[in-house]
């Protein structure tokens, strides 16, 4: 169950809005909106509820799904630290979001929003590039999957975990995976032994490290350009490429 943490004001760190708001319009905001907590797998809303809040991600992984026409429930996005899910232009919501990992949302409430949007025009234009922002995202996830091998969908999918700079360290980037294997797979359209196979290969080739500990979703990328040279298609094309071996072994898997 989610919890609300009693009637204290949600601190706005948010860069966007800071920068456009007078510090008493930003009182204003802050005492409108309220800090709730989930447990990963608790749902934040539901595709067709009416929209009454944006909300912005303070701590963990909120994931957006949708039910698509074979009945089946798919990722199709993820929101992290700092981002923005912003529902001030559509009345209902067109995805379902749920905490991946346990979560922190700043709720403000739409109401707020707009009043305020008339006192700083600036506003409206960090609501309008946060939706923006939301459709970019899902762009990336489709370049993700167009074209690709099932190596460079897995690669494709660690690199855009490890941009966001989940913890960035001396021996690279270390993050947990905010996704199961099998939402993975789901998500990538790709069998669960098929993310696994395309993991492992990574490890032998020293694109990530997968620590034996008890959190099985733990990766590190020792360096990011490396992972991100393994998931660009162009570089996987040819024979004997920068990373050794054949073009075979970057063919298409089945799913």
């Amino acid at each position: 169950m989610q919890k609300v943490h009693g009637h204290n004001a949600c601190p706005i760190r948010q860069r966007g809005i800071r920068t456009v708001l007078t510090e008493d319009q930003l009182r204003k905001l802050e005492g409108a909106s309220r800090r709730k907590s989930f447990k990963a797998g608790e749902l934040i809303f539901m595709e067709g509820d009416i929209t009454t809040h944006s909300f912005i991600v303070l701590s963990g992984v909120l994931k957006l799904t949708k039910i698509h026409p074979d009945g089946e429930r798919h990722v199709i996005g993820l929101m992290f630290p700092d981002d923005l899910l912003c529902g001030v232009f559509k009345s209902h919501q067109t995805c379902s979001a749920e905490a991946a990992t346990d979560l922190e949302l700043c709720a403000i409430p739409l109401e707020t929003l707009s009043s305020l949007t008339a006192e700083a025009p600036g506003l409206e234009r960090v609501l309008f590039r946060a939706a923006l922002s939301e459709l970019e995202g899902g762009h990336d996830w489709i370049l993700l999957l167009r074209g690709c091998s099932a190596y460079q969908r897995v690669a494709g999918f660690l690199r855009l975990l490890a941009k966001r700079g989940l913890q960035e360290e001396l021996g690279g980037v270390r993050f947990t995976l905010p996704l199961s294997r099998a939402e993975i797979a789901s998500f990538l359209g790709i069998t669960i032994e098929t993310v696994s196979r395309q993991m492992t290969l990574m490890k032998k080739r020293g694109v990530i490290e997968l620590p034996v500990s008890r959190d099985s979703r733990e990766v590190i990328v020792p360096n990011l350009a490396l992972l991100a040279a393994h998931a660009e298609r162009e570089q996987l094309g040819g024979t004997a490429g920068a990373f050794g071996g054949s073009a075979g072994a970057y063919s298409m898997e089945a799913a």
